[in-house]
């Protein structure tokens, strides 16, 4: 090899590590818009009303079922028979044909005609798909409420009334 020529090296130089930048953590919390802190307010607000409506939907239950035990009924709360649920249901098989209670409770200022035919439907439906005999059993239907009933509903009721009645409760 000439003089002049340098040798090729052959070493390994140790590589150097740069130091690690460290990166900023990003704040969780981003600035929350006019819009969106209203929009939240409402949610919540919403979810309030919720749950105060079903704490007294749950107190009315109480009472109505309340009021059927001591009419001899034992009611079961939130009930799903055949597929369809009722408030307060109880079946009572102390004779050779049972006897149905079906009640829909509305707590609520303004009983509809939609509350009232969505109501009879699901009687129609339950009563409809019991087991066929003899005859079909006794259904005693109730719509117990607490507020007012409006002009519409009480048009609508006397097509009703020999299956479901109405029972306000102060």
């Amino acid at each position: 090899m000439p003089k002049n020529q340098s040798k090729p090296d052959t070493q390994k130089k140790p590589v150097v590590q740069k130091p690690a930048i460290k990166k900023k953590p990003v704040s969780q919390k981003q600035p929350v818009l006019a819009t969106q802190k209203k929009t939240e307010e409402k949610l919540m607000q919403e979810q309030l009303r919720s749950a105060k409506a079903n704490t007294s939907g749950l107190r009315f239950e109480l009472e109505a079922a309340n009021y059927f035990r001591s009419q001899g009924w034992n009611p079961q709360r939130q009930a799903k028979i055949l597929g369809y649920e009722f408030d307060l249901f109880d079946e009572q098989k102390n004779s050779w044909q049972p006897k149905y209670l079906l009640v829909e409770c509305k707590n609520k200022g303004m009983v509809t005609a939609e509350d009232l035919i969505h109501f009879v439907y699901k009687v129609t439906l339950f009563y409809d798909n019991l087991p066929s005999s003899y005859s079909k059993p006794a259904i005693f239907a109730y719509l117990c409420y607490t507020g007012e009933i409006d002009e519409e509903t009480k048009n609508v009721v006397p097509r009703y009334m020999p299956v479901i009645k109405l029972l306000k409760f102060e």
